[in-house]
């Protein structure tokens, strides 16, 4: 019977010693939790302001958000208009900022439009970057000029800067 006895606490403890019952394990656990966000680029007029000719009083400019307004009327030969405005990155991320224009066919031959500012540069989040253009009615213009009318599209295009810093290994 003391054999039995034996026999079965041998038993006993060797399926607890299979099974892990019985033995202490440690354990351990680590958690990584990542959010991220996109940057954002937006931009807005401020400050436009005009300058004429000293003859010439027709030259204004006004801005609503993204958009600024020039209207330069009633030219005479000669007479010239500078538009300004500041254009504001309301976002938090750098930008490269180009421009480019586009003109109405009579244009060249009646007016001649001066792109002043920089047409590629780079703005910083809250930076400013000033644009400036000047308008004029040639002073050689003859009567086919008169009554003409001319537009100019300026398009300041901004794009977010880009890492140069490359993939983190293992992407």
């Amino acid at each position: 019977m003391v054999a039995k006895a034996i026999w079965v606490t041998m038993l006993a403890i060797g399926v607890l010693s299979v099974s892990g019952l019985g033995f202490a394990a440690f354990t351990a656990t680590g958690t990584a939790t990542t959010s991220a966000t996109g940057g954002s680029l937006g931009l807005e007029w401020t400050n436009s302001n005009t300058m004429a000719s000293t003859t010439y009083v027709g030259c204004a400019s006004a801005t609503v958000g993204s958009e600024l307004w020039a209207n330069v009327s009633a030219l005479a030969p000669g007479d010239w208009c500078v538009v300004f405005g500041n254009l504001t990155n309301t976002g938090n991320v750098g930008a490269t900022v180009s421009v480019s224009d586009t003109v109405s066919n009579l244009f060249s031959s009646c007016f001649t439009w001066d792109q002043i500012s920089s047409s590629h540069t780079s703005i910083a989040p809250s930076g400013t970057y000033a644009w400036e253009a000047a308008i004029e009615l040639n002073n050689r213009a003859g009567n086919g000029c008169q009554s003409a009318t001319g537009t100019v599209t300026t398009t300041i295009s901004a794009v977010a800067h880009t890492s140069d810093v490359g993939e983190p290994s293992g992407l």
